[in-house]
């Protein structure tokens, strides 16, 4: 009769118990680092220049070293892996968009638009009005107005305000002084 192998998933509890158990026969590690090792990428163990063995007889070590933490350890670093795969669609990192030279002066003059009704606006008030969907869009169109001297500030910070500023007064010209 041949021995089959029987894989099970090893919850903590069953994982303590191994521990418990090992003491008396070392293989119990062994295949409780083969249960883990299972579970991690291999690419990410590629990344560090690990084959399967030289995992399996690292982590033994460390299980005979230290039980508990390294049992906390996998356990901490399994549920990340889980969260990280199970976040959907909507949370994942989006790819940057970059806006082109048209939807930044049509952002430039909703920002002026506003500021022409509504002169001395926070930047929370500016961002809802004129539709600018990120604070560094925010930013970088605010700097650029500021830098052209289309508008002005005052206040520091999140007191920061902003309002037109005002049209050049004409100059007058000199007259030649009499002689």
């Amino acid at each position: 009769m041949a021995k089959d192998p029987i894989r099970l998933v090893v919850t903590g509890a069953l994982a303590r118990e191994i521990l418990r158990l090992s003491k008396k026969d070392a293989k119990l590690l062994a295949a409780l680092a083969d249960d883990w090792i299972a579970r991690i990428d291999s690419t990410a163990l590629n990344a560090y220049l690990l084959d399967a063995n030289t995992t399996r007889e690292l982590l033994t070590r460390r299980f005979r070293r230290d039980p508990a933490g390294t049992l906390g350890d996998l356990n901490a670093l399994a549920q990340k892996e889980r969260t990280r795969s199970a976040r959907p669609a909507s949370k994942r990192r989006r790819s940057r968009h970059r806006l082109t030279a048209v939807e930044i002066t049509r952002l430039k003059e909703g920002v002026l638009t506003f500021l022409q009704a509504n002169g001395w606006s926070t930047r929370k008030e500016i961002t809802e009005a004129a539709g600018i969907p990120t604070p560094s869009l925010y930013t970088r169109v605010i700097t650029e107005l500021r830098e052209g001297g289309v508008i002005r500030a005052r206040g520091e910070k999140a007191k920061t305000s902003y309002a037109l500023s005002p049209p050049p007064k004409p100059r007058k010209r000199k007259r030649p002084a009499k002689r």
